[in-house]
């Protein structure tokens, strides 16, 4: 818990936060994660609560899960998702939708 209140405290002073797949939808009220794939409990992505920081729900992924995710939307009675597909990156300012980024590379 410490850790948390201090990753908030530091947003709220203007720190930029930033996060990777998992890394990236904690920030949100609520998260669609495989939490419980990782640990051995289930076969399925679910819903979690998240930190709070950004309004609303948020998916890594996006493009490997959209059929499973509006399945989830609709079963859970969730009224919108922000996905982020791989090599893809959302910007929010004070908490608001800024921009999106489409990353592409390739190795050599």
């Amino acid at each position: 818990r410490g850790l948390t209140q201090k990753l908030i405290s530091a947003y709220n002073r203007g720190v930029i936060i930033t996060g990777r797949s998992a890394g990236a939808i904690c920030w949100f009220e609520t998260m669609y994660t495989d939490s419980e794939i990782m640990n051995g409990e289930s076969n399925e992505y679910k819903f979690y609560d998240g930190l709070g920081v950004i309004k609303g729900a948020c998916s890594p992924h996006f493009n490997l899960r959209e059929r499973d995710l509006e399945k989830a939307i609709i079963e859970n009675s969730i009224e919108s998702v922000y996905g982020i597909e791989d090599n893809s990156a959302i910007e929010f300012l004070n908490g608001v939708f800024s921009k999106l980024q489409n990353f592409c590379w390739r190795s050599l």
